[in-house]
């Protein structure tokens, strides 16, 4: 994350040390933004405050493409939906408001991501919160009531359990899985067995057997469901599956343990079947899982979508679930109990919304980064053009470097070359190649990457949802979502359950069932984790991940990212655009300020050159005529032909200069035929053909010389061809890089090359 986010650790200018070690929060201005979230399917959207340490840029726009996700397409829609955080003010957080909003936005996005976040709050960089009806900050009262009430539906249903049908439930046997209640199974409670009830007892389907290395494991004890000290525990070797002969294969743990009564202990939710009176009078739930499109960074044509993928539901949208998640489904996944679920107070539309957010998160980041990279090289670029430059094909996204790669790689060679030409006049071709190429190599454009911080700004990490979190540093990833945030035990229970989860605990080898720690690794990490929050440690706190920040990136993808950088800043800026870029990133040096500066250091050069070349010239002239006149008395045939070589290239370092006045004809006891080489009829000639004049036809007259030519009143065209070849290339990439539709990179190679 840019600066404008990650950086944002308040343990140096907003926080202090205790004694400890440890940074302590200390109050600041937080700067507070109003974001709305719309999904096409959804009649309102969802407003937020985001929180955010550091402002933002005042023109930041992150842009998702949600509209393709619209129920009821007949045709892909990639429109593109800006989301422009707008700015309401700032607001002084006390640690205390910082907290309860940290909690906020970690159960919102429990709802959205399916997974918890742990925070220290002397770290935290941004945060979300309700806002107020107007939009002006913070509503406190909101963020403190919502997600407080966690009671299990048990206690909320007084009986009828039928007024959850189609709304949204916690499922916490399902590791806080969203579902829709479809209908309520009267027929059904935590003991029946539910293979035999949803596949019918005859059409129960085949074991499914996963292999397994070790010794065989017992199966789970059988269920007594005549009172709550019988209901059934874990064992104590933390497995329930079953074993083939020779321990090598057991069938899977789903078709071996068949009520839900038995789930509870094997997902460490046993306290959650604690009161509740006769267990055979609480029915089951039909479900279903809510299924949430949370990446909208991509078009539908990297993942194209047919008639036959999708089954849309017409009262859900696109949370229905696709035709994957519809074939024979586990019963545990489509089967649920009001003993282990809450109500959600997020209803589907708003939950479609809030499904922007970790895509949303990811943007601004790629945004962010774009603008950190914007400002620190003073580019002239837009900053949708400046992401795509940095963007990997890696990535999997909207976009990728790669059409602008190639593009500034011709930019790149017209400006080495150019510079090159204007500030080694006396070099022929052969030295302007190898200096052009030490420039544009690879490994130059890595040394000068590295040396302005490039690398860590280039976007190649792929969007995952099981990484994603709250952007910025102070959070952590759980392996985990706690129990106690999906759902709470009768208060009556506490004792109980704190016994229960400290056998559960004790008795398992891990923290959790996603974990795969060992139990010793748990207990210091664990401890580890309440030592930064600031909280005793408990026994069963999950493990926290954090992601894992570095990339591996290739030499050559640094220095394409600098290609691709002032490709995109000849599309934006123009040719003045690029040669600031250049000169920023230290391609060129700083006496290039602008294209004009060319012309003029190449005049002043070149008079340099040839005021030089006269006095050498002449004196070298001077010796040879002496040498000459003393050879032709000695009657020495030799030196008379030196002296006429001498004068023949005296005439060919003159001849260059646009306005040979008569004293240098008159010295030289030439003639102006000698002068224009082609003559001014053959020059107006080809400057029609051409449709252009030249101030200085000297140079069309070394355009037009053969290196093989042994006409020594000019030069050979070699140095111009250097300079044309880049000329030349650049412009053809761009006709090709322009062309409609959009050519593949490479298409655009295959094609430039062709021309």
């Amino acid at each position: 994350m840019p600066a404008s986010i990650s950086d944002s650790d308040n343990s140096g200018e907003n926080a202090s040390d205790d004694g400890t070690g440890k940074p302590v929060y200390q109050p600041f201005p937080w700067h507070l933004y109003l974001v709305s979230l719309k999904h096409p399917d959804s009649p309102d959207c969802a407003r937020v405050i985001l929180a955010t340490a550091r402002p933002l840029p005042a023109d930041t726009q992150v842009p998702l493409f949600a509209a393709q996700f619209a129920f009821g397409l007949t045709e892909l829609d990639y429109t593109v939906s800006l989301i422009e955080p707008l700015y309401v003010g700032s607001q002084v957080l006390s640690s205390e408001q910082v907290d309860l909003l940290a909690s906020f936005s970690s159960k919102l996005l429990v709802r959205v991501l399916r997974t918890a976040l742990a925070w220290e709050t002397a770290k935290i960089g941004t945060l979300l919160a309700p806002p107020l009806l107007d939009g002006s900050g913070i509503d406190f009262a909101v963020a403190e009531a919502m997600y407080s009430d966690r009671s299990r539906l048990l206690e909320q249903s007084n009986g009828d359990y039928a007024q959850w049908v189609g709304k949204v439930v916690m499922d916490g046997l399902d590791y806080g899985k969203l579902k829709v209640v479809e209908r309520v199974c009267e027929d059904a409670n935590i003991y029946t067995d539910l293979t035999a009830y949803h596949f019918g007892p005859d059409a129960t389907p085949e074991p499914v057997v996963e292999p397994v290395a070790g010794a065989e494991q017992p199966a789970p004890e059988a269920a007594n469901p005549t009172a709550d000290d019988d209901l059934p525990h874990k064992s104590p070797s933390g497995n329930t599956g079953t074993t083939t002969k020779g321990g090598k294969d057991r069938v899977s743990v789903r078709f071996s343990v068949r009520k839900m009564a038995d789930w509870a202990p094997v997902k460490r939710v046993t306290r959650m079947l604690r009161g509740g009176g006769d267990k055979h009078s609480v029915p089951l739930f039909k479900v279903r899982p809510v299924s949430l499109t949370c990446n909208y960074l991509v078009v539908a044509q990297l993942h194209p979508l047919s008639s036959s993928a999708t089954e849309v539901d017409a009262t859900d949208g696109a949370l229905a679930l696709s035709n994957a998640e519809k074939v024979i489904a586990y019963p545990d996944v489509i089967y649920s109990s009001p003993f282990f679920c809450a109500a959600e107070q997020i209803d589907l539309p708003m939950l479609n919304n809030l499904s922007l957010l970790p895509a949303f998160f990811v943007r601004l980041g790629h945004v962010l980064m774009a603008h950190a990279v914007r400002s620190r090289l003073d580019l002239r670029v837009r900053i949708e053009t400046l992401r795509q430059a940095l963007t990997t094909s890696s990535a999997n996204l909207d976009t990728n470097y790669e059409r602008l790669e190639i593009l500034g790689d011709s930019v790149l060679k017209l400006v080495s070359s150019t510079m090159l030409f204007v500030a080694h006049p006396d070099d022929h071709e052969g030295l302007l190649t190898q200096r052009r190429e030490l420039i544009v190599s690879n490994a130059n454009l890595y040394t000068l990457a590295r040396k302005l911080g490039l690398a860590e700004s280039i976007i190649s990490s792929t969007f995952n949802k099981r990484e994603q979190s709250m952007p910025g540093r102070g959070y952590q990833r759980m392996s985990s979502i706690p129990s106690k945030w999906i759902s709470t035990a009768p208060q009556s229970q506490e004792t109980e359950d704190a016994a229960a989860n400290q056998q559960l605990t004790t008795s398992s080898s891990s923290s959790s069932v996603c974990s795969t720690a060992s139990s010793s690794t748990t207990t210091s990490a664990t401890s580890l984790l309440a030592d930064q929050i600031g909280e005793a440690p408990e026994k069963n706190r999950p493990v926290c991940n954090p992601i894992e920040a570095r990339r591996m990136l290739s030499d050559k993808t640094v220095a394409d990212v600098i290609e691709a950088i002032l490709g995109a800043t000849v599309i934006d800026g123009g040719f003045a655009g690029t040669l600031s870029a250049t000169r920023s990133m230290g391609v060129i040096g700083d006496m290039w300020s602008s294209w004009s500066e060319f012309g003029r250091i190449w005049r002043e050069k070149m008079a340099v050159r040839k005021s030089r070349m006269e006095l050498l010239s002449a004196k070298c002239l001077n010796l040879a005529a002496t040498a000459a006149a003393a050879a032709v008395a000695a009657g020495v045939d030799e030196a008379r032909e030196r002296a006429e070589e001498a004068r023949l290239d005296l005439v060919d370092v003159l001849y260059s200069q646009p306005m040979l006045d008569n004293e240098c004809l008159l010295y030289l006891d030439a003639t102006p035929a000698h002068v224009d080489i082609l003559g001014p009829a053959r020059a107006e000639e080809i400057e029609s053909t051409l449709g252009y004049r030249f101030k200085d036809r000297s140079l069309l007259a070394e355009a037009m010389t053969h290196c093989s030519s042994t006409d020594l009143h000019a030069n050979s065209y070699q140095r111009l061809e250097f300079l044309g070849d880049a000329v030349l290339d650049y412009f053809i990439t761009r006709r090709y890089y322009d062309y409609q539709p959009e050519l593949r990179p490479h298409r655009i190679t295959l094609v430039k090359h062709v021309a």
